[in-house]
């Protein structure tokens, strides 16, 4: 799955924004752009999938400091989502129908005064065909799977809730409905027990009879802003073993991930690429309470180095190797500046692992630096700058002719990004 387009509007530096999203994105821009903005904007979707509407809210800071402070209470809040899907149901009488297309939206009125919010649409459309169809549903010799979807019929169902009620609209052929009148009722009456005014569609039980791998996607997307102090750091024992945001339980997945040979080897090999002197990697514990790991040189084959005698770029880039290829259970990664205290020369071999990594799982990397423009692609760069009004406009330089020209005369993608010509 990934996202193909989201718009968002009124809010944080944006006013209103639609972004068309590739399988690897390079988000570039000076200072006090909106880059951080753009990223919690996936991060407050996250948020939503994982703790509700109202705690997605909060950990933002409130109405306040989610909406865009010059537009305020005079527009409302937009979020739609477009997502590619891939995802299967199995209706009531055992037809089995492939969701391909998963479009989501909600706005969000807020109240003239004080914090108070009200959803004021909130609405899922699926896209799907049936796809075990029979010769005798198509009329056909004996078809495969995939061969049968060339004869279904493509449908839609849209969801809405209305005043915390929902309502199911179909525009599937009689024959070929997603769900069966009791299953409607059902889902109805289910789902409006836990609807308000002040909650989504995806926070209730909605999302559970059927849109629960998807929306389990949404609440996987992984943000990371790597801090490499904190990486080297000596942590308890105990911890989470997923990658934190910010690196800081790094000996901790590494020791999960050491403890198998075969992945073991491979960490070290991702790593070689670009610390070629490191021979191996490994965890040691302190007073059976703490950990940290360690690095072993090839000058130095019978010394482990502490992590807190190794250097910030060294410890980021195990980190970045750790993100991309061992957390795969986040299908979207989200990057703020992974470049940081590398030199430039590395730089290039980390946007060679984002490409690799990009071709099974969506990537946004957020960054000012000319390194990683050079490599990325042009069409892979998306550029945010601030307008006249000081809202963020997201941008795409592979769509200006102006660009084209600079580029066919030699001038480099990133000369052009340093020049701040990449916007014209």
């Amino acid at each position: 799955m990934t996202i193909s387009k989201i718009r968002i509007a009124n809010f944080k530096s944006f006013a209103d924004q639609t972004v068309e999203l590739n399988d690897f994105n390079l988000l570039v821009g000076a200072n006090a752009s909106g880059k951080s903005n753009f990223v919690q904007a996936f991060q407050f979707l996250r948020d939503i999938a994982a703790h509700g509407l109202e705690d997605a809210i909060s950990l933002q800071g409130g109405v306040e400091h989610l909406r865009n402070v010059k537009i305020g209470d005079t527009q409302p809040l937009i979020f739609h989502v477009a997502v590619e899907a891939d995802a299967m149901w199995w209706s009531s009488e055992g037809r089995r129908y492939r969701i391909h297309a998963f479009d989501y939206e909600f706005r969000l009125q807020f109240d003239k005064k004080g914090r108070g919010y009200t959803v004021v649409r909130d609405r899922v459309i699926l896209t799907y065909w049936r796809e075990d169809l029979t010769p005798e549903d198509t009329g056909q010799p004996a078809i495969t799977a995939e061969q049968g979807a060339k004869y279904a019929t493509e449908s839609t169902v849209e969801f809405k809730s209305a005043d915390g009620r929902l309502e199911i609209l179909s525009t599937s052929p009689e024959s070929e409905p997603l769900f069966s009148p009791d299953e409607i009722e059902f889902l109805t009456s289910t789902v409006n027990r836990s609807l308000s005014k002040k909650s989504l569609l995806l926070e209730s039980p909605f999302a559970h009879f059927f849109a629960e791998s998807i929306w389990d996607w949404v609440r996987e997307i992984g943000v990371y802003d790597f801090d490499p102090r904190k990486a080297k750091r000596v942590v308890p024992v105990a911890g989470r073993s997923e990658l934190e945001t910010d690196g800081s339980n790094l000996a901790i997945v590494l020791r999960n991930l050491l403890s198998d040979e075969s992945v073991k080897r491979s960490v070290r090999n991702l790593c070689w690429d670009n610390l070629p002197y490191v021979k191996s990697l490994g965890v040691e514990q302190v007073a059976d309470r703490f950990i940290f790991f360690t690095l072993r040189e090839e000058f130095a084959d019978d010394k482990d180095l502490p992590a807190s005698l190794i250097s910030d770029g060294t410890a980021n880039i195990i980190a970045l190797v750790v993100a991309l290829f061992f957390q795969k259970q986040k299908r979207f990664a989200i990057f703020e500046e992974p470049e940081r205290h590398l030199h430039p020369k590395v730089i290039s071999g980390l946007m060679k692992l984002f490409k690799e990594v990009s071709e099974w799982r969506q990537l946004l990397a957020a960054t000012h630096n000319p390194g990683m423009v050079k490599h990325a692609g042009l069409e892979n760069i998306l550029l945010i700058s601030r307008d006249k009004n000081g809202f963020s406009r997201i941008t795409k330089p592979a769509d200006s002719e102006h660009v084209k020209i600079f580029l066919e005369n030699d001038l480099g993608v990133e000369d052009l990004f340093t020049d701040n010509l990449l916007g014209v």
